[in-house]
């Protein structure tokens, strides 16, 4: 072999080396990019979170719900109250189920946040939402977005599979 063979077959690992950590390097940078569009969505949703109009109707829609209404009325046909906290709850939910499934937020990040208070909410509310998508019937254009069983945050399933299945159905 002679020495200018050998130089380039070197020069042509070297670059090769190179172009494998460039998108090495690209990927990570990516990956934090998306991570820092992330945090303010998240903090927006976090602030919803934490009003007192939220707190009272996730209080109302887990402790009182069930207790207070037939689920055969559904959702839309609750009295105004009750309908508008069970609107916040499940608006609220499903706006992170959202974020997750478009992949414009981090399941690994959303669910550790939220997934508990997710699968308690869906406790409560599955009874009036899958008599609301009874009455609405198959051609309805909007579906409540929270979805179960699989909305459930604990077990063994998988952490992608947490929220994703809490916006398996989407409106149009």
């Amino acid at each position: 072999m002679d020495l200018s063979l050998l130089v380039n077959v070197f020069a042509l690992v070297l670059s090769v080396l190179a172009l494998v950590v460039s998108s090495i390097t690209a990927l990570k940078q990516y990956a934090m990019m998306r991570h820092a569009n992330e945090v303010p969505i998240l903090v927006d949703l976090m602030q919803e979170f934490r009003t007192d109009e939220f707190q009272q109707s996730e209080t109302y829609v887990i402790e009182r719900l069930a207790a207070e209404h037939d689920p055969d009325l559904g959702c839309s046909r609750l009295p105004d109250e009750p309908r508008l906290a069970v609107n916040a709850v499940t608006a609220f939910f499903s706006g992170f189920g959202a974020l997750v499934a478009m992949r414009m937020a981090d399941d690994a990040l959303v669910v550790p946040l939220i997934g508990y208070r997710a699968n308690r909410a869906w406790i409560a509310l599955e009874p009036f939402i899958r008599r609301e998508r009874e009455l609405r019937g198959p051609n309805d254009g909007v579906r409540y977005l929270l979805r179960g069983p699989g909305v459930s945050c604990t077990g063994t399933d998988t952490v992608g599979q947490r929220l994703r299945s809490a916006i398996e159905e989407a409106p149009l």
